[in-house]
């Protein structure tokens, strides 16, 4: 299994298409504990909230794809701009892994997605939180 797929790179070689695999924690969201346990986790509320887990990456392999469907990965797009034209492709990978002047890498974004209150967090686990509760009064 891949944490990143390139789609395309641009043709003056500034920019890349970039898919990240990011895992997504097990744990129990805020409400965990209004259905049952096992029930209320972030994989869970991602699985039952997202319209469709068909990911953007053609030939993708069959385990990457049942563990999107299941919740436990995040297929986040991550366009990426290089910080020169006249990178290596050696250098161009390392920008992305390491991350660059003014773009977060992929590692960073791996790190992230484990840390509450993190931009990535943000953006793809903090609207989950709340997903699926329900209570009578």
């Amino acid at each position: 299994m891949s944490n990143y797929h390139i789609l395309k790179k641009s043709v003056d070689g500034r920019n890349a298409e970039v898919y990240v695999h990011l895992p997504v924690p097990a744990t129990k969201t805020t409400v965990g504990t209004t259905l049952n346990d096992d029930t209320m986790t972030y994989q869970w509320a991602l699985k039952e909230s997202l319209e469709s887990t068909v990911s953007a990456i053609p030939n993708i392999t069959g385990a990457e794809q049942t563990q999107l469907d299941n919740g436990e990965l995040y297929e986040y797009h991550h366009p990426f701009r290089f910080s020169s034209l006249e990178l290596t492709n050696a250098q161009r990978r390392a920008e992305i892994e390491n991350g660059n002047y003014n773009m977060v890498g992929v590692s960073q974004l791996l790190t992230d997605i484990a840390t509450p209150g993190s931009d990535i967090w943000n953006e793809v686990l903090e609207p989950l939180e709340w997903f699926g509760y329900y209570r009578n009064v």
